[in-house]
Order: structure tokens, then sequence, then C-alpha cells
């Protein structure tokens, strides 16, 4: 089995996926196109708009569905479909927290304008997300991850996630002690922390 990730350059759900792929170590070829230089592969997409995951040279996969499968397929959503549900109603949450930010349509704004988006985003949307997180680590506080007793990518997209909004908001979970110490648990590990170095780097 051969997979070809076909994403654009800006930060989609691609991210989880490959970072799931890295993290089980298995190969795959990884493609990152401009908006501008995208039409092709777009052509290819299911609905349009990538990311899409190519399977043996098939489309199989394409969207915000993308790391949910990867996870199902690869033994790292849990350990039965209540698990795996939790985990996938989780990576929704994270979507529904930027619903406001999409890249896609913020390469359309100005400077000016995405600052305010971001800026109402951090002081309005984020705030309430970091409750609703923070209360779904606590009913699973004894083991410290999301679902279960192991790790999975939820504890991984959760992570990733408030890394990134961290550095810009340094003070970001200094309320919500449970989500602080999980990021850190899930930032220690080597394959997730060389990911975030590699973002910060392409950015």
């Amino acid at each position: 089995m051969s997979y070809k990730l076909i994403d654009y350059d800006f930060t989609t759900e691609a991210d989880l996926a490959r970072l799931i792929l890295d993290y089980k170590g298995i190969e795959y070829e990884s493609v990152r196109l401009s908006k501008a230089n995208a039409s092709e592969a777009e052509a290819n997409a299911p609905f349009g708009k990538l990311p899409i995951l190519e399977e043996d040279g098939e489309v199989t996969v394409g969207g915000p569905v993308l790391p949910s499968y990867l996870a199902m397929k690869h033994d790292f959503a849990g350990l039965d479909f209540k698990q795996k549900g939790k985990c996938a109603t989780i990576i929704v949450g994270l979507r529904e927290m930027f619903v406001k930010f999409r890249q896609e349509d913020m390469m359309k704004l100005t400077q000016e304008e995405k600052v305010v988006i971001w800026k109402k985003l951090l002081e309005e949307d984020v705030p309430v997300y970091l409750d609703h997180f923070e209360k779904l680590l606590k009913k699973n506080e004894a083991n410290g991850v999301f679902v279960g007793d192991q790790v999975t990518y939820c504890d991984f997209g959760v992570a990733i996630t408030f890394h990134a909004i961290s550095r810009r908001m340094p003070t970001l979970l200094d309320n919500h002690p449970l989500l602080k110490a999980h990021m850190e648990k899930i930032m220690a590990i080597p394959t997730v922390s060389e990911h975030a170095k590699k973002r910060e780097q392409n950015k």
C-alpha cells in the first residue's frame, strides 16, 4: 500500500494526518501546493478541495475526515467504537473552534483584516473551547489523556493545536492546568516535538 498526501502549503487537516503517519512509522509521499497551483489536484478531489489521500494511486479520502480515517485504519483512534466516536468528536471540536479562521478564506484578506479576526478568535471563541476541552480531560483525569488509558490521535490534535497558539499567546493555558499538563506531556513525545519544529520552519 502506497500513500500520497496532496495538500495546500498552509495548515489543513493533513497536518495531523502527516503526524499520525510519522508516529506510526508509515512511509508516504507528501505533496504541498500553493492555492494558485492546485487546480489540477483540486479537480481530482471529491469536492474540489484539498487535502486528499491517494492509496495506490486512487483518491480514497479527502477533507476533514482524513486524520480520523488514518487513525482508525492504523489503530490509533481508541480500542472500541465508543472510544473512536469520542476521539472523532474531539477532532470535530477543534475544527469548529477555528470555523471563522479557515486558511483558504483568510488568504483573500489583508493582513490587517486577518489580525482583527485572529484577535477576535483568541478573545471570544478559543476561551469557550478551552473550558470544554478542560472538562473533557477532567472526566478522564486519572489517565491523563482524552480517551481511554492510551494516547490517541485526538491527543495529538489538541496538543499541537494549543502548542501552536501558545507560541503566539504564552499565557493561553494558564487557567487550564489539565490542558497545559496534557499539552506538555504530548509535546514531549519525540515524533510530536519534531513535527512541531518542522511546522515552524516551514511557515
